[in-house]
Parts: C-alpha cells; structure tokens; sequence
C-alpha cells in the first residue's frame, strides 16, 4: 500500500512540474525554481492539494 501511495504522489508531482514548465514555456519565461514555485500555486487555485505541497517542498 505504501508503494501505491508513493507512486501515486510521485506521479501528480511531476504531473504538477510538467504543466508549471509547459505554462512558464508558453509564456516565453525562465524556468526557475522561483517561477516553478509561483506557475504551482496558480496552478493549485488556493486549493488544498498534497501534490501542490510536495511539489514546493521539493523546491526548497
């Protein structure tokens, strides 16, 4: 079970990263860990998210 659970997050985490990085492209900015880390809390829309949290965690 806690194999699921990991692979589970490891795959909405890079998920997460794979549309931040596509947003920040489309947009012709800089992919850094600063606007990774903003490009994700837009993404999340202030919604509680386990993936969101992870993903800025990992940023740090």
């Amino acid at each position: 079970m806690e194999t699921d659970f990991t692979d589970q997050a490891h795959a909405a985490v890079c998920k997460l990263y794979g549309e931040a990085v596509y947003q920040l492209v489309a947009a012709g900015r800089l992919v850094t860990n600063e606007s990774l880390a903003e490009a994700i809390e837009e993404l999340s829309e202030q919604e509680p998210d386990l993936a969101v949290d992870f993903a800025l965690q990992l940023l740090k």
